[in-house]
């Protein structure tokens, strides 16, 4: 008898110690459960925080970017207006020239002393018969013949805007050279050297 209580008594000290080795465990995990939720909490804080100074920085420098970038459009837009309407300006003054100005205008301060081998004259824009009369009396029997041709297929130039590009292309019988007389590359001198002076008299400075 004395053995079984014994036996009962060493039961319930085993239980007791077993529950509180329990409740220590459980009161531990707790605390560490508290620990995590809490770093949790402060991780998305600090998450959040660096994300949103990440895209306030971005913001910021798409902002100073705009900023940056606005002056250039501006200036950008301003020449291109600018050069549309000198060339609006030169179509309209072109448009008004009779066909024998427009052919003086192409030849430009050409020296036709300078061609000393027969040439064939090939025509763009202009009447192949109005040309010729001017070829002759300028190239005399160096001329061989006149032909039409068409913009940019001899030889490449830029249009430089022009609503009608007309042009002649002097070529040499033997091949050894061409010659390009245009209302195009006329225009493009104009422009090169005259340029401010065309802005000053379409906008009076006002751009």
């Amino acid at each position: 008898m004395q053995e079984l209580r014994s036996t009962d008594i060493l039961d319930k000290e085993i239980q007791a110690d077993a529950r509180k080795k329990a409740d220590r465990i459980l009161r531990q995990a707790e605390v560490d459960c508290e620990k995590i939720i809490s770093s949790v909490s402060e991780n998305i804080k600090k998450a959040e925080d660096d994300k949103t100074n990440f895209y306030a920085l971005k913001i910021q420098a798409l902002e100073n970017d705009k900023k940056a970038t606005l002056p250039l459009e501006k200036e950008r837009f301003q020449v291109s207006f600018m050069q549309q309407q000198i060339v609006n300006g030169i179509n309209k003054y072109l448009s008004s020239l009779s066909v024998e100005q427009q052919i003086k205008l192409a030849i430009g301060k050409f020296d036709f002393s300078s061609v000393t081998k027969n040439v064939t004259a090939y025509i763009y824009g202009f009447s192949v018969s109005d040309v010729e009369k001017v070829l002759k009396n300028k190239l005399e029997n160096k001329l061989l013949a006149c032909k039409e041709t068409q913009f940019n297929k001899l030889v490449i130039e830029e249009e430089a805007g022009l609503e009608n590009p007309k042009g002649i292309i002097l070529e040499a019988e033997d091949l050894s050279f061409r010659c390009r007389l245009t209302i195009t590359q006329s225009v493009s001198k104009i422009l090169d050297k005259k340029r401010s002076e065309l802005s000053q008299s379409l906008f009076g400075g006002q751009l």
